[in-house]
C-alpha cells in the first residue's frame, strides 16, 4: 500500500507518493496561476486546482512505479487563509480569494483588534478568512458555505465539509482556548457557524473518494481521505516538530518561522513594557494557532520568500534558476548596501513589517 499526499501550494499543486514508512517514492507538480485583477487583489481558479489533481497524481505514481490500485489513503495540505465560496453542492461560485488578497481591509474593523487577539491569538488582517467572507457577502455572493483551499478540495473529493482546529485557528473566528467557533466573533462579523465546515481532527478520515472524487483524481472510489491541515502546520509536522523545544523555518512562496508551546502565547504589548518600552508600543510579533499534534504553534509569517525570488527572476529577465543563482553568487557581500523588503504581498505582524 502507498499513500498519496497533495500539497496545494500557491505556485503549484504537487502530489507525492509515500510508502508506509513515509519515504517519498515519487512526486509530480502542476503549475498554478494567480490573477491580480486590481491592486491588493489575488485570485486563483478552484477548478484549476481540480484539473491539476489527476495529472499530478498520475505523474507521481509513474515516478514511484506503482499503480492507482496500490493507493490506500490520501492526505491533503496546502495554502492557508484563502476563501472559496461554494453552493449547496460544494461547487465554486467564483474565483478564490487567496492568502495574498488584501481587499477586505475595511471588514477587519468590524471587530476590536485587542479583543480579537485575546480570543484567537490572531492579528486583525485582511489576509484572513473572516473579513474575506464579509467582503464576498457584501458583494452579493450568496454562498451556502465558505472554504479554505484545502477544505474545498476535501469536500470536492469526499462530499464532506470539514476543517481541522489548526486550519480553523487562522480564520479570525476560532476561540483558541475553548477549541470551538467563537459565537462572539461570528456575531461581530455577522456570520453564522453553518457557513463554515465542521470541526474535526486533522488525522480523522473526512470520508472516502466519491465517484466524482475518483474522476478528479484518477484513483478508485472508496479510498479514504484525511481531513488534513494547512501548510503552516503540515510542514513543521512533517519535519518532526511534535513537541516543544525546536524552531522551524519553512520556506515556500512565503516563509514561516515558528515553534510549539504547551500553552498559547499571546504577544500582548503590555506584557513586554517593563523590559522593552519600545516594544510596548509595537503590534504583536507572533500569532498563535492550534496544532495537529496538540499544543500550540507560535509563528511569525513572512511575505514573501520563494515568491520574492520568483518575482526578482522575472523582473530582471533571468531565463532560469541557475542564471539567477549565478548572478546572486557574484554580488559582493552586503550587496553594496542594497536592502530588499520582501513585502510584495503586504505584511502582517510587526516584525514582518520592519525587517528587510
Amino acid at each position: 500500500m502507498v499513500v498519496v499526499g497533495i500539497d496545494l501550494g500557491t505556485q503549484s499543486l504537487k502530489a507525492v507518493v509515500c510508502n508506509e514508512r513515509m519515504d517519498v517514492l515519487g512526486s509530480h507538480a502542476i503549475a498554478q496561476v494567480t490573477a491580480y485583477p486590481r491592486p491588493g487583489w489575488a485570485e486563483q481558479d478552484p477548478r484549476a486546482w481540480e484539473r491539476a489533481l489527476a495529472p499530478a497524481i498520475e505523474g507521481a505514481l509513474m515516478a514511484a512505479g506503482v499503480q492507482a490500485s496500490d493507493v490506500g489513503a490520501i492526505g491533503i495540505s496546502g495554502q492557508l487563509d484563502g476563501c472559496v465560496a461554494v453552493d449547496t453542492h460544494g461547487q465554486p461560485l467564483r474565483a478564490a480569494l487567496i492568502w495574498q488578497d488584501k481587499r477586505a481591509v475595511a471588514e477587519c474593523t468590524r471587530v476590536d483588534a485587542a479583543r480579537l487577539f485575546e480570543v484567537t491569538g490572531q492579528i486583525a488582517d485582511a489576509s484572513h478568512m473572516a473579513p474575506k467572507m464579509c467582503w464576498l457577502r457584501a458583494h452579493d455572493v450568496e454562498a451556502a458555505r465558505f472554504h479554505q483551499p484545502v477544505t474545498y478540495l476535501v469536500e470536492r473529493l469526499t462530499g464532506a465539509a470539514v476543517i481541522d482546529p489548526a486550519h480553523a485557528s487562522t480564520t479570525m473566528l476560532y476561540d483558541l482556548l475553548a477549541g470551538t467557533w467563537s459565537e462572539e466573533l461570528l456575531a461581530a462579523f455577522s456570520l453564522e457557524a453553518s457557513l463554515l465546515p465542521t470541526l474535526q481532527p486533522a488525522t480523522a478520515v473526512a470520508g472516502t473518494l466519491t465517484a466524482a472524487g475518483a474522476e478528479l483524481t484518477g484513483l478508485p472510489a472508496g479510498v479514504p481521505v484525511a481531513v488534513g491541515t494547512g501548510d503552516d502546520f503540515a510542514t513543521p509536522l512533517g519535519a518532526g516538530i511534535v513537541t516543544p523545544g525546536s524552531i522551524v523555518c519553512a520556506l515556500g512562496t512565503a516563509e514561516v518561522v515558528g515553534a510549539l508551546a504547551d500553552t498559547p502565547v499571546f504577544d500582548i504589548a503590555a506584557t513586554r513594557a517593563a523590559s522593552d518600552p519600545w516594544r510596548a508600543l509595537a503590534e504583536p510579533m507572533v500569532e498563535t494557532h492550534a496544532y495537529p499534534s496538540g499544543a500550540f504553534f507560535v509563528e511569525n509569517p513572512g511575505w514573501l520568500s520563494g515568491g520574492a525570488v520568483r518575482w526578482a527572476q522575472r523582473t530582471f529577465g533571468f531565463a532560469s534558476d541557475a542564471d539567477f543563482d549565478a548572478a546572486a553568487a557574484s554580488a559582493p557581500a552586503g550587496a553594496d548596501g542594497v536592502t530588499f523588503v520582501p513585502a510584495l504581498a503586504g505584511a502582517m505582524t510587526h516584525a514582518a513589517r520592519c525587517t528587510g
